[in-house]
């Protein structure tokens, strides 16, 4: 498909392409960090796990349209995480000198970045598309042609549940309220700092990614969560974007 035809087709029509593998990796990796939500950390609800992935699909979307665009091997890695000269790649692989300290939850083992692989390769369910041994070079991430938008997903969802977390001043696991202003500081921590209109376009993609979309192409009932941020974003944008998003969450602590 050409690159303006590519263009030209919707936000959710490129989702449909990505979607199972994502679902796939984020319930992996829910698993694996033991995520819980509110104050005592109850295992993720449907809802909490739908705004996981409204958000997974927002980076994916900002990223690099569902790996349909952009200059560092989109359609391997859609949400970025395997740039072998960013942070995180480094620390998964050994790389760094620094490396984050991922707390689990429900009775798991904390981990060092660098023990995240192996460990969650061993774990039950482990998605083995994802696994860092079908690389010829693990160290060269998306440059490796063995990469594919399973290690780009599980992978960084990993590091995106993490930032979001810790930036919240939480543990790796503690979801919380999973509201939009967290979820959405969690996306700019992700990212780095590397685009400084990171967060205008994480509010884009959640209100007006898929607004053009043909009648027969809105979100379905599956996009809850999709819908639910993106009426929280547009919400906070009518009260001058206060901190907190005046849509209520059900199932939050």
């Amino acid at each position: 498909m050409s690159p303006a035809k590519t263009a030209a087709r919707s936000e959710a029509e490129l989702w449909r392409a990505q979607q199972a593998v994502a679902e796939a990796a984020l319930n992996f990796v829910n698993d694996y960090l033991g995520c819980g939500m509110g104050a005592d950390d109850t295992p993720l609800t449907s809802t909490g796990k739908a705004r996981l992935l409204a958000m997974l699909r927002a980076v994916s979307f900002v990223e690099s349209r569902h790996g349909t665009a952009g200059a560092n091997q989109p359609a391997r890695d859609p949400i970025q995480c395997g740039n072998p000269r960013d942070a995180w790649w480094k620390e998964l692989t050994g790389q760094s000198g620094t490396c984050s300290r991922l707390i689990r939850g429900q009775g798991l083992s904390a981990v060092w970045a660098n023990q995240v692989a192996a460990a969650a390769e061993g774990s039950a369910g482990f998605p083995d598309a994802a696994a860092l041994g079908k690389l010829a070079e693990a160290k060269a991430g998306h440059r490796d042609p063995g990469f594919s938008p399973m290690h780009s997903y599980l992978w960084g969802a990993i590091y995106l549940i993490h930032r979001t977390n810790t930036t919240a001043g939480d543990r790796t696991f503690q979801c919380r309220d999973l509201s939009c202003s967290r979820l959405v500081d969690g996306a700019v921590a992700y990212n780095g700092g590397g685009d400084p209109a990171y967060r205008t376009k994480i509010d884009a993609a959640l209100t007006s990614g898929w607004a053009g979309s043909p009648r027969g192409d809105r979100p379905k009932r599956q996009d809850r969560g999709f819908i639910d941020l993106a009426r929280a974003v547009a919400a906070r944008r009518q009260i001058n974007a206060a901190p907190v998003c005046p849509i209520a969450f059900p199932g939050a602590g």
